[in-house]
Formats: structure tokens, C-alpha cells, sequence
């Protein structure tokens, strides 16, 4: 099995809010509004409102646009390993 492998020069430019000075409100605030709500299962995740609402208050707070987590969130759903299905099943067009 091949791992990937994650350069640390790569790792160090991703975004990471510093809990000292970054506005944590949104996701304090998300966390009330959500705390009691369903998520989906991980191969629905990227349909699942409340992944949503949580990955936004992230982006808020790391600063980042919330259109690039939804496209983390909707690649990570369609893994082999999440969604249950072999490699390329989706780039086929099958589910």
C-alpha cells in the first residue's frame, strides 16, 4: 500500500488560525446553533448541511474562502475509503 507523503515545506503554508489572536466567534457561535444537530454519514457529507455550516464558521475563522473547504469536503466524500466504492468509480460516472 502506498501512503501519501506530505512535504513539510507544503504542510506549513496551509492555514491555521492561531487561537490567541483569531476570531473564534464563528465557530463558538456555530457550535450553539449545531451542537444538537445530525451530521450525515461521511459519504453524504458533502450534502450535509451542518458540515457545511461548520466548514463555514472554519473558513471564517481561518480566513480562507468557504468555497475551498466545500471542494475539500465534496473531494474527501468521494475517497474510495469514505464512500465504499473502488478507485475511479466516480471518474466513470457510476456510483
Amino acid at each position: 500500500m502506498i501512503y501519501p507523503a506530505f512535504p513539510l515545506a507544503n504542510l506549513r503554508t496551509l492555514p491555521c488560525p492561531n487561537p490567541d489572536v483569531a476570531d473564534l466567534a464563528p465557530l463558538v457561535d456555530a457550535f450553539h446553533v449545531l451542537k444538537d444537530e445530525v451530521l450525515l454519514r461521511w459519504p453524504q457529507m458533502h450534502e450535509c448541511p451542518v458540515r457545511r455550516a461548520i466548514d463555514e464558521a472554519a473558513a471564517r475563522t481561518a480566513g480562507i474562502p468557504a468555497k475551498n473547504v466545500a471542494r475539500w469536503r465534496d473531494a474527501a466524500a468521494h475517497e474510495p475509503t469514505v464512500c465504499g466504492q473502488r478507485p475511479g468509480a466516480f471518474a466513470n460516472g457510476s456510483k
